[in-house]
């Protein structure tokens, strides 16, 4: 029953179905639908009743939705992908500071950096990353092989950094990049050990579940292994875009599910990698293209920027 409120961790009994996937041991319980869209960026399981609502709704399988696409949704979402996939959307996006570098090792640590704190506002994200190249300077890759960060972000500084990231937590992060750079030529060599696909080797690099969605890794995946566009990199030639999953944000999973690509509004690695199997079928070999038909067009009103763009 929905509405029930069951014995937890009672002998003999199951964890309710709204439980799986928590992976971190924290779960907390909220009632404001925008805190847990802003915290399940930030990697942060999350439970409210709406979730709950999810996991016990019985869902089409992903074969039922893709049969079910038409080829008008189809041509909506390849105009809405050519009308966002340009080279204009970098300037209002964090994948901007990424691209002021052009060695790999400055492009990769400065968009794994970047994409790590990229939830919340808009607007506060682009300035904390502005402050944090800042502090980097011409060269991330060699501020962190420098050591600086660690007067910089020492660990016993726990004060807040970015909301609920501290300085010691970015200090960690620098950590790790170091002792990678100091074992490994670049990042994309540094996953190529590991095994799986390149969300699962990226999540076993940096110490975090698989078993989550992940946008935050998604979406520096999405930056450094798609190719031919004007917006990523297709730095990591080991990996193919192919094998990508979508960054799973508010505005992607509304979208989708306003679209019918999928049937739950929730952030899940299910639900993400459902959209991306529905996306796929829309942009062959490549269904994080459509990361920016549905972010886009959630984001900005994907139909008034069509119609602006048609207008002579």
């Amino acid at each position: 029953v929905v509405g029930s409120n069951p014995t937890r961790g009672s002998k003999g009994q199951t964890q309710p179905p709204w439980r799986k996937g928590a992976t971190d041991g924290k779960i907390r319980t909220v009632d404001d639908s925008n805190r847990l869209a802003e915290h399940a960026e930030a990697g942060t399981c999350w439970e409210t009743s709406t979730v709950r609502i999810s996991f016990l709704r019985q869902s089409r399988s992903t074969i039922e939705i893709i049969k079910a696409m038409t080829e008008t949704l189809k041509r909506k979402l390849q105009a809405w992908a050519a009308a966002y996939h340009r080279a204009d959307f970098i300037g209002t996006d964090p994948v901007q500071f990424p691209h002021r570098y052009t060695r790999k090792q400055d492009i990769e640590a400065s968009g794994l950096l970047t994409a790590l704190i990229s939830f919340g506002n808009r607007t506060q994200i682009l300035r904390k990353a502005g402050q944090l190249h800042a502090l980097m300077g011409s060269s991330p890759h060699a501020y962190i092989l420098s050591g600086r960060w660690e007067r910089d972000f020492p660990q016993g500084r726990t004060e807040s950094y970015y909301r609920m990231v501290s300085y010691a937590d970015v200090g960690r992060w620098f950590a790790r990049l170091h002792a990678a750079y100091c074992r490994f030529e670049s990042l994309e060599d540094a996953l190529r050990p590991l095994s799986g696909s390149p969300m699962q080797r990226l999540c076993g690099f940096w110490g975090v579940s698989a078993c989550s969605p992940q946008k935050k890794l998604n979406m520096y995946l999405r930056w450094m292994v798609r190719r031919d566009s004007e917006v990523d990199f297709g730095l990591w030639r080991s990996f193919s875009p192919a094998d990508l999953i979508i960054p799973l944000d508010t505005h992607v999973c509304r979208m989708a599910c306003r679209l019918g690509l999928t049937d739950r509004e929730t952030f899940s690695l299910s639900t993400a990698r459902r959209i991306t199997a529905a996306l796929a079928e829309v942009f062959p070999g490549d269904p994080c293209l459509g990361d920016f038909a549905l972010f886009g067009s959630g984001a900005n009103g994907g139909e008034r920027r069509i119609q602006s763009t048609a207008t002579p």
